[in-house]
């Protein structure tokens, strides 16, 4: 692979993880996230709309 496709890959894969990491490591989306996964498992919101207000709520903090 080309070294500059490769470097454009990495430097995407780099975000990707530090986005991740950084939405996983949040104290408020943490405990949101459990009410979320709750809520989604009792059918009472769908896991589209449970991982749209989990990433508002990140978004906004």
């Amino acid at each position: 692979m080309n070294r500059k496709i490769q470097s454009k890959k990495w430097l995407r894969q780099h975000i990707n993880h530090s986005l991740l990491q950084d939405f996983y490591d949040d104290p408020k989306i943490s405990k949101s996230l459990l009410v979320m996964e709750e809520k989604v498992m009792n059918g009472e919101v769908t896991a589209f709309i449970a991982a749209e207000d989990l990433l508002k709520e990140f978004k906004n903090s």
